[in-house]
């Protein structure tokens, strides 16, 4: 039987891995380490944040990269969200401040981009 977690081939009967000590009968997903979701949460929220006041302060360019930035930080993030270990009150607050990260990073990649023509 082979290991859902290390790929190893036991022999049948087996009830735990010989590599890895894994129970055969149980399904193996991958843990995302909450810390980084927390930290690519505050990143995407920082740079949309950071595009909406530099692009509102006339710095288009800036706006426009700290917008994109911001984007693809706050889309990660809520991909990273959705799928983590993270405790159900907590992910809808984290939810929250990505959606805000991405809606301030592409009102402030707008305004920024708009601004350098």
């Amino acid at each position: 039987m082979k290991c859902p977690k290390c790929g190893h081939d036991n022999a049948d009967g087996d009830i735990f891995c010989s590599e890895c000590d894994w129970q055969l009968n149980k399904a193996y997903k991958p843990e995302t380490k909450v810390q980084k979701v927390v930290v690519t949460t505050y990143v995407g929220l920082v740079f949309g944040v950071a595009a909406l006041i530099v692009a509102l302060m006339d710095f288009g360019i800036f706006g426009a990269v700290f917008g994109a930035i911001g984007m693809i930080a706050s889309s990660y993030s809520m991909t990273l969200v959705r799928v983590s270990d993270v405790q159900e009150d907590k992910k809808k607050i984290m939810i929250g401040a990505t959606a805000l990260s991405l809606v301030a990073s592409v009102i402030g990649f707008i305004i920024g981009f708009t601004g350098i023509f």
